[in-house]
């Protein structure tokens, strides 16, 4: 039996397919009815109890990540309450040759019974995942195929072999800490960025937290000498750290005004002769080929939309960039399937003798800030 994955309102449906994905994060679904932080469940009578466990620990999966942005221990918590669960999960034939389904808004999640045993853990993860406001990756998009060969547990474009005995991935985990994280803090507009504290990595000794180097090789955020009980970003040369970026893929993308927010500050006393902190946002459309929303997207070429330069000081400084109109950009069709945008930071900050002078930034967020004219996100307290 053949199965692949799709999205139908606001019901997310698991099927198999062959082709994986790879998207980061994951575009959120963005269904006010959704738990971004916590949920319990419970099993309907429906659900046998011989498979109850496994669909718990795949549940449980989630409850592994740490927040990476400090606003509390456990980042998401999805717990098996019989008597008070919130979300009812069903055994039910699915139509469509679906394996799972979810639905925020009817509090329910349904497996199909046909789903083996082996691969039940990681479709009861998936739909979890849903329930969390996690969508699926868009197709198989291009946005960061140098991070590995592993499969979003998000995502739509799996075979039963890649089903079974999957585990969490940087994507995923990356997109449960901005969908969380952000909820946690507050942040009113949608935050589209992952780990915007930049605090540090303890993902299972992953780097989940989002950012990588120029070169794609995924970066942590560690503490240093003189980054010392500091989480936010340092750029520091004998760090090899001057530029990060991190990518997501987004659909729906009209009238949608994106804007960067940051905060920085010098980390010495040295004074600045030249140089600037820039935060870039490049934009770049993709089209999928059809009707196999799996095939491998065709990107276009990268556009500098936003190039935002500070100077640092001694104290914290925040800044909002102006914000850029997705469908306004001129390289970019009304008829694309989806966008990749990329953040990206670097410094080249010096002091009178050339010298690299380090600096801090920290909560760096690429937000959607609705379609309303001169609409500006609001800068949030440092985390």
């Amino acid at each position: 039996m053949s199965k692949r994955l799709f999205v139908l309102g606001t019901v997310l449906v698991l099927v198999f397919s062959a082709s994986p994905a790879m998207a980061f994060p994951e575009e959120p679904i963005s269904d006010t009815f959704c738990k971004p932080v916590t949920f319990d469940y419970k099993f309907d009578a429906s659900f046998p109890q011989s498979r109850r466990s496994l669909f718990e620990d795949g549940a449980s999966w989630w409850n592994d990540i740490v927040d990476l942005n400090g606003a509390n221990d456990d980042l998401s918590t999805v717990t098996h309450d019989q008597t008070g669960g919130t979300i009812t999960v069903y055994e039910e034939e699915l139509t469509g040759g679906a394996a799972g389904k979810a639905s925020c808004s009817g509090n329910w999640i349904k497996i199909d019974p046909d789903v083996p045993d082996d691969e039940l853990e990681g479709v009861a993860a998936h739909e979890v995942g849903h329930i969390l406001n996690l969508g699926h990756p868009v197709g198989e998009d291009t946005s960061f195929a140098g991070w590995g060969s592993t499969v979003e547990i998000m995502s739509e474009c799996l075979d039963a072999a890649e089903r079974s005995d999957r585990a969490m991935t940087t994507d995923d985990a990356a997109s449960n800490t901005r969908e969380a994280s952000s909820a946690n803090v507050g942040l009113s507009e949608s935050v589209l960025s992952a780990n915007f504290g930049f605090e540090q990595d303890t993902f299972s000794g992953s780097p989940a937290n989002g950012w990588v180097l120029d070169s794609g090789t995924p970066i942590w955020f560690r503490s240093s000498t003189a980054h010392t009980g500091d989480h936010s970003l340092y750029f520091d040369p004998s760090d090899n750290l001057d530029r990060v970026k991190q990518q997501i893929n987004i659909d729906g993308f009209d009238d949608r005004d994106i804007e960067i927010n940051a905060r920085y500050q010098k980390a010495t006393s040295a004074t600045v002769d030249s140089g600037k902190i820039y935060f870039l946002l490049h934009v770049r459309e993709v089209d999928y080929g059809s009707p196999n929303a799996c095939d491998r997207g065709t990107p276009g070429g990268w556009v500098k939309e936003i190039d935002m330069r500070v100077t640092p000081s001694s104290s914290w400084t925040g800044a909002h960039s102006g914000s850029a109109t997705i469908n306004d950009i001129y390289e970019v069709s009304s008829t694309a399937d989806s966008v990749d945008l990329r953040l990206r930071i670097r410094s080249s900050v010096q002091d009178s003798s050339g010298s690299h002078i380090p600096v801090r930034v920290d909560n760096v967020t690429l937000r959607d800030c609705g379609d309303t004219a001169n609409n500006s996100c609001t800068l949030e307290p440092i985390t």
